[in-house]
């Protein structure tokens, strides 16, 4: 249905829906959201993420993390939860990780 559809679009309408979404996924990288009264850095939250370990961490790789500390519930449960919902989740574990390495440091 969805191959159909596009098969009929202009090019400029798929090129303007490529940019839009590329844009989103620009934005959750990089932007700074609102989530319960609390100023969310994305940027914080997936700079470097490569550069530590060598490898690439993923969305993939968050669920799994998530699903082995069962913070929310299985992998199944997690993948239904709402976006930002696992991003607050992420940036209480980001602070919580730098709180650690500032008093391991003292």
């Amino acid at each position: 249905m969805f191959l159909r559809l596009a098969s009929r679009m202009h090019s400029w309408q798929k090129n303007l829906i490529m940019l839009w979404f590329s844009a989103c996924l620009d934005y959750i990288q990089s932007g700074t959201l609102t989530i319960d009264g609390e100023q969310v850095s994305l940027f914080l939250l997936f700079n470097g993420t490569s550069e530590s370990s060598g490898f690439e961490y993923g969305w993939n790789d968050l669920l799994i993390e998530l699903a082995r500390e069962n913070c929310i519930g299985n992998k199944d449960q997690i993948d239904e939860e709402p976006l930002f919902s696992v991003l607050s989740i992420m940036w209480h574990n980001f602070k919580e990780n730098k709180r650690l390495e500032k008093l391991s440091k003292k």
